[in-house]
């Protein structure tokens, strides 16, 4: 700990007291109902929930996988996240709202609203396995390893050196700590520490940005030495690479807008909405603040939050070239560490201790999710569904305390014998995962989907990606045939997505649609709008409600606010005013359309919910069981 002063500790251990306070603080809330302990009784306001999913969304390990980006293609590499704004705002303007209606305590409970029987049974116990086990702990497993390069750098110990104690001895220490707070306090005692983690975050890294800039001799001058140093030259400051250039991968760039923001599973951006994100919507305390919430999320996730991280990137290039032409084993993480090279080399007593309080703050608000979500799979669609149903509340609750230690113990051999890459690990997933998204999109926009549609869709996915990515992408006819190896990726991932769908949408029309009474439920109940259901809204003698136009308008009202605020934002940042100008024209054009069109409306939608509320509760009081 030598690179640390007094007032460093002092702070990283006032930050480790008020994490750990939350679980006593909350402790009350949580020990209720599974209901508590996952969704904070549905009353969770949108400016909470909304930031708790940008805390959730980076772990210690983002900026570093920014960084990485930088040093390999420049700002234009970024494209391969920002692209999945296109699943997010189509959460915001579609899915928040029916989320909501939903009213299940996960998403993984919604398979059995939207099927039924043992098809849809099987889909809710597979999905559990599925996303609450595996998905989940190799997202917490690459977390983790995010968090060796980190610790390491901060204590002086070799990168290449991956089983050291003192690294796993710190990292497994927090992940301890938000075991023991998350799971006393339950989703609020998450949420709250979420707020204060994000709070830290944006003021240390702007901080530290501009920390690192002074040294270079200041924006102007930090560009000019990036393009000499970065192979890329000019380009590699491009928000987006100008045609012609020989080296940009286009292939790649295609397909981050034509196939994968649609197709694959990411955290935070998944088709359809899901995961910690529906969660989040599922807790909100109306369909507004669900929307909101997202609104809120999508925005700040993409166009505020990213930029000190690259502008701290690009300095790194500056202040370690050596490292741009080196050959080493591991020169991607060696790469990836500089981001925290840079806090040890470059940040004062105190500034570095608030530093790595938000690094802290980082890991510990993605794990502390993760933990909760993960759990709340494999106890509400698992456990109590499947194993041991009928149980008290009081022992659901422990099961998944139990389940929240286990799940780490796992991810952490995962991190260790595993995984080698930020990088590689997130762009392994994606790809693994090829294909399953439009069916998550299509089940509420069309009533033929059923369960075996997803089932088939997850298994071929798992199947046919691993084939591709464990040995096509190995085989030296296609790595001669195709020598960028970012556009192998690409195409690999659209072979797999085109296969994928393919073979669930056979599944579909090959086999039974769902029972009238299933469908008549879920749509009764979330009221899908769109072609898709007009047969079963005719049958019910319902109006059907199609597309709303409006709809389309708010959502490129929305599109245009956050890719528009990641011009506006950067431009700025870059000191590039009449390009900035023209982008704030944009954001707030956009802005405009995005409240006439989509929150205008929704302070309609609640004044109609509350009103289905009361009715509810009129026909509970009346016979014990809501309609």
């Amino acid at each position: 700990m030598g690179n640390f002063h007094t007032a460093d500790l002092i702070i990283i251990g006032a930050y480790l007291i008020f994490a750990f306070s939350m679980g006593p603080i909350f402790l009350r809330f949580a020990r209720r109902s599974t209901t508590d302990f996952f969704l904070s009784g549905r009353t969770l306001p949108w400016w909470i929930s909304g930031t708790s999913m940008v805390a959730t969304t980076f772990g210690a390990g983002t900026p570093l996988l920014i960084t990485g980006f930088i040093w390999g293609n420049g700002i234009f590499m970024n494209w391969w996240w920002w692209s999945f704004a296109l699943s997010n705002v189509l959460t915001v303007v579609f899915f928040a709202r029916m989320w909501r209606r939903a009213k299940v305590t996960t998403d993984v409970e919604f398979s059995e609203l939207r099927y039924g029987g043992r098809p849809g049974a099987a889909l809710r116990a597979f999905r559990a396995i599925y996303f609450g086990g595996f998905v989940n702990t190799f997202i917490m497993a690459w977390l983790m390893f995010g968090a060796v390069s980190v610790v390491a750098t901060l204590i002086g110990v070799d990168l290449s050196d991956k089983m050291n104690p003192r690294v796993w001895t710190i990292i497994l220490s927090l992940v301890g700590l938000v075991a023991v707070y998350s799971s006393m306090a339950g989703l609020w005692g998450v949420v709250t520490t979420d707020l204060v983690q994000f709070g830290i975050a944006m003021v240390s890294c702007i901080y530290l940005a501009v920390a690192v800039v002074n040294q270079v001799g200041g924006m102007q001058e930090l560009q000019v030495q990036f393009v000499d140093i970065h192979p890329l030259g000019q380009n590699a400051l491009s928000f987006f690479p100008t045609p012609g250039i020989a080296d940009i991968p286009w292939i790649m760039l295609a397909s981050f807008f034509l196939v994968q923001w649609w197709c694959s599973y990411y955290p935070g951006s998944e088709p359809g909405g899901g995961a910690y994100v529906a969660q989040r919507m599922l807790a909100s305390k109306t369909e507004k603040h669900a929307q909101l919430a997202t609104l809120w999320f999508t925005v700040a996730h993409y166009a505020v939050r990213p930029w000190p991280w690259i502008v701290t990137a690009m300095a790194t290039v500056v202040l370690y070239p050596e490292l741009m032409n080196s050959n080493a084993d591991n020169i991607g993480m060696l790469r990836e560490a500089t981001y925290v090279r840079a806090i040890v080399d470059f940040l004062p007593p105190g500034w570095m201790g608030a530093m790595v309080a938000f690094l802290c703050a980082a890991f510990m608000s993605t794990v502390d999710t993760h933990l909760n979500w993960g759990a709340s799979y494999l106890v509400r669609d698992l456990y109590a569904r499947f194993i041991k149903p009928g149980k008290s509340e009081t022992h659901y609750v422990v099961a998944s305390r139990v389940a929240m230690v286990a799940t780490a113990i796992i991810a952490a051999l995962v991190a260790v014998f595993l995984i080698n890459s930020i990088g590689d690990a997130n762009r392994y997933l994606v790809g693994l995962m090829a294909g399953i998204g439009l069916v998550f999109v299509m089940r509420f926009y069309w009533w033929r989907v059923n369960a075996w549609s997803e089932i088939s869709a997850m298994i071929s996915a798992v199947a046919i990606n691993g084939i591709l990515q464990g040995w096509v992408a190995k085989a030296p006819w296609f790595t001669n045939a195709i020598a960028n190896g970012d556009d192998q990726g690409s195409i690999l991932l659209t072979i797999g997505a085109l296969l994928v769908n393919a073979i669930w949408i056979i599944v579909t029309l090959k086999t039974q649609p769902e029972e009238r009474e299933v469908l008549y439920r879920f749509y009764s109940r979330v009221q899908p709008p769109g072609p898709g259901w007009k047969i079963i809204a005719e049958e019910l003698g319902e109006e059907y409600e199609g597309f709303d136009i409006r709809d389309f308008y708010a959502f490129f009202g929305v599109l245009g606010l956050v890719w528009g605020g990641i011009y506006f934002v950067g431009h700025v940042v870059m000191g590039n005013h009449g390009a900035g100008f023209a982008a704030f024209v944009v954001v707030l054009v956009s802005a405009i359309v995005t409240k006439k069109f989509l929150l205008d409306r929704a302070d309609r939608t609640d004044t109609l919910e509350g009103e289905h509320d009361a009715h509810e509760m009129y026909d509970q009081d009346d016979d014990g069981m809501a309609d």
